[in-house]
């Protein structure tokens, strides 16, 4: 697909979703950004987020960033400055009401996060931020080129020596692959996909001029309960990680991840 029509196919997947449907993804989204414990996303992003240098005093860039979870919770937990940025006026809105649900808790998290509506190859920003990320956007387009182009363009907001670090499906989990042949059937409205190895997602990279690329399979555990929808078994999937030697780790993660994760740096 090309880049507006992606963009233009997720506008309208958030436009059609029912009054009902998005506040109760408002309700679910403060939830988790709230939510604790060393098995969660908040906490295991938080630690490979830390492990970049992102905390007070920084600056984030979530690209494409939906209803923005990871980007708020960051400016949350971290202290960092957050930017949001999307195509979808209605999905900030979304957005722009997490931020109001969480102030009444966290008064602080106003000041840490801006909303901006836009898109990749219009935005302003050049050589700003820390570290540039995105969940769940690099897949929707097929080819490699295009691939190579968007990712070229999250590095254009991004400080040099910054970092590019991008969250896409895994194509080797074959849990991953039931479930979205499962949600395409039930919402053929959201906009195709095609996951990623590892090794197609190293040399992505490496072709859009990042350099030090690393990819991990990241929080394998929570492919048993996101997937699955089996929590009980995530958490007993996470203690038997804990157990696992560190020599072996890596590649259960290439296989089981629920995302793989690639960080490049910005020459």
């Amino acid at each position: 697909m090309a880049l507006t029509d992606v963009k233009e196919s997720w506008a309208a997947h958030y436009k059609n979703i029912p009054l009902a449907v998005r506040e109760k993804g408002i309700e679910d989204a403060v939830r988790w950004i709230v939510k604790r414990g060393p098995w969660t996303y908040n906490n295991l992003r938080r630690r490979l987020f830390a492990s970049l240098g992102i905390g007070q005093g920084t600056s984030l860039l979530q690209a494409g960033s939906g209803i923005g979870k990871s980007g708020i919770a960051e400016a949350l937990l971290a202290g960092c400055q957050v930017t949001l940025l999307d195509y979808s006026s209605r999905v900030l809105e979304s957005a722009r009401e997490v931020l109001r649900c969480l102030a009444e808790r966290y008064p602080q998290i106003v000041s840490r996060v801006c909303v901006v509506q836009g898109s990749f190859e219009s935005l302003a920003f050049e050589n700003c931020f820390d570290i540039t990320f995105n969940e769940g956007v690099l897949e929707h387009w097929f080819e490699d080129a295009q691939r190579v182009e968007i990712l070229r363009l999250l590095a254009k907001p991004t400080k040099v020596g910054g970092k590019v670090m991008v969250f896409v499906p895994n194509q080797k989990n074959h849990l991953y692959r039931a479930r979205i042949a499962k949600l395409s059937a039930m919402d053929p409205s959201v906009p195709p996909e095609k996951a990623f190895t590892s090794e197609e997602l190293r040399q992505r990279m490496e072709e859009a001029g990042l350099t030090d690329v690393r990819v991990e399979g990241f929080a394998p555990h929570l492919s048993f309960g996101g997937y699955t929808g089996f929590r009980a078994l995530a958490f007993v999937a996470w203690l038997f990680q804990q157990l696992l030697p560190r020599r072996l780790f890596a590649a259960y993660g290439y296989r089981y991840g629920f995302f793989l994760v690639g960080i490049g740096t910005k020459r």
